[in-house]
């Protein structure tokens, strides 16, 4: 699910890393042109909002990060 996410807001990031655990899912993007982030966290805003419900049961939170030069896109499952 989490992959159709970051295809639909990201023409232009066609490589990127997955580090998962048990609480988040963090997506790491490629790509030579810094400007290019902020679209992608716009259109991420703009699209899915600041969290998002996956199969009816768990909730994550969705951050955007620019750690150290790495574009991230965090998905931190919200606890009840």
């Amino acid at each position: 699910m989490f992959d159709n996410i970051i295809s639909m807001i990201s023409g232009k990031y066609d490589a990127f890393t997955i580090e998962e655990s048990e609480n988040k899912v963090v997506y790491t993007l490629v790509s030579n042109d810094r400007s290019d982030f902020e679209h992608i966290k716009n259109r991420l805003k703009e699209r899915v909002g600041n969290s998002i419900c996956i199969n009816s049961l768990d909730r994550y939170e969705i951050d955007v990060v620019d750690e150290l030069g790495f574009n991230k896109i965090v998905f931190r499952k919200v606890r009840y």
